[in-house]
């Protein structure tokens, strides 16, 4: 039987994870990464903006009555309007989101299960792919900050004349935040627990 206890940095991290992929979905799926101004000062207002109240990496939103169109509209016209760096920020952030979802789903039978035998070496390949999915959200992040605020004006505290980043963005960073935290504890357990295991077989002796 297993009785070797789930360290509390494992469960500690996977508590985190939980809440990156809580965190990163609704910034996934949410219209509101940026936020256009009511009443732009002329010439701060991107001529490529038109009518748009807010846009997320699926879809924008229309100011007059609100309403969003999604990518997969009209023949995914949308999609096919998106500039090649919106692109790129949209495969990035959903192979940086599929990545904590595998986490999420492999960590929990270790967690549930109490570690059993043999299991101690998922927590240095958790936390590799944890990095992964990190540095795949982050480049999303950055690849859509950097161009949105070069072709857009984009602000970070937002001005009334200009646009700003908006929450479906900044629930993305919350999730990275906490994803890179629970990437150190998941790493530092598998630098800092007993490699040994007494009482435990390899996983390869396992029946």
């Amino acid at each position: 039987m297993c009785i070797r206890k789930v360290p509390v940095l494992v469960c500690l991290s996977y508590m985190l994870i939980m809440l990156a992929c809580v965190a990163c979905s609704l910034g996934f799926v949410a219209p509101f990464w940026l936020m256009f101004p009511e009443d732009p000062v002329d010439g701060h207002m991107p001529h490529r903006i038109g009518d748009e109240w807010a846009e997320g990496l699926w879809a924008k939103c229309i100011r007059n009555n609100r309403k969003c169109s999604w990518f997969w509209e009209n023949n995914f016209e949308l999609q096919h309007s998106f500039p090649v760096y919106h692109k790129v920020a949209q495969g990035l952030y959903a192979g940086g989101l599929g990545l904590f979802y595998i986490v999420f789903f492999a960590l929990a039978p270790f967690v549930c299960c109490r570690a059993c035998r043999g299991s101690y070496t998922i927590t240095p390949i958790m936390g590799t792919i944890t990095l992964a999915a990190i540095i795949c959200t982050t480049s999303s992040l950055a690849v859509y900050g950097v161009f949105t605020a070069k072709d857009d004006g984009a602000r970070v505290t937002g001005y009334n004349d200009w646009p700003k980043f908006y929450w479906g963005y900044w629930v993305g960073v919350v999730g990275l935040i906490s994803a890179t935290v629970a990437a150190i504890m998941l790493l530092a357990d598998s630098c800092s627990g007993d490699r040994r295991h007494a009482g435990y077989r390899p996983a390869s002796q396992i029946v």
